[in-house]
């Protein structure tokens, strides 16, 4: 299974401890989008999960991140990926952290900033995310000491206003 199969199918297990979502139907139907994702019907994904991400779900805003970063069910899109992204990523959710991360590394849908790479790279390493920890060193050796210097500092700033979340829930892939 892929790595992003088995972020979706771990997604599936989790998602109810997680969404933060008012309802247990909204709970029911991110789960419901999650399969439907899992299962190839990205048609059923989106419907499902647009609805839940304006609501403001961090999990259903991942999810149509990645639909948009790799064009599943819709055209790709890496400017509508990263606003997604950006909107999971301020609510804590680590997928989206990391994920925001390598766009602002790659300069895909958003201008390249290594110093905004290295910070939500190293927002998503200080959640438990072991590739946003490796990813945070590639960045670094293309970064000037006082670039490193100002991305932890921002990296801080933010861990500060983040929604704080225990271990086992602050993680669904």
């Amino acid at each position: 299974m892929s790595w992003l199969g088995r972020m979706v199918a771990a997604m599936i297990v989790a998602a109810p401890i997680i969404v933060g979502l008012p309802s247990i139907g909204a709970a029911d139907k991110l789960q419901d989008a999650l399969r439907a994702y899992h299962a190839g019907d990205y048609a059923t994904a989106l419907r499902l999960s647009r609805p839940l991400a304006e609501q403001g779900g961090a999990v259903a805003q991942c999810v149509l991140g990645v639909m948009y970063d790799n064009g599943q069910g819709v055209a790709r899109n890496y400017a509508i990926a990263a606003k997604w992204y950006r909107k999971a990523a301020e609510q804590g959710d680590v997928l989206a952290q990391h994920n925001l991360g390598l766009m602002y590394f790659n300069g895909d849908g958003v201008a390249q900033d290594h110093v905004r790479a290295h910070m939500w790279l190293n927002i998503a390493g200080m959640n438990g995310d072991e590739s946003g920890r490796r990813g945070k060193e590639v960045v670094a050796r293309k970064m000037a000491v006082a670039q490193i210097s100002e991305a932890r500092k921002l990296a801080l700033v933010w861990m500060a206003k983040l929604p704080r979340k225990t271990p086992s829930t602050n993680r669904h892939r």
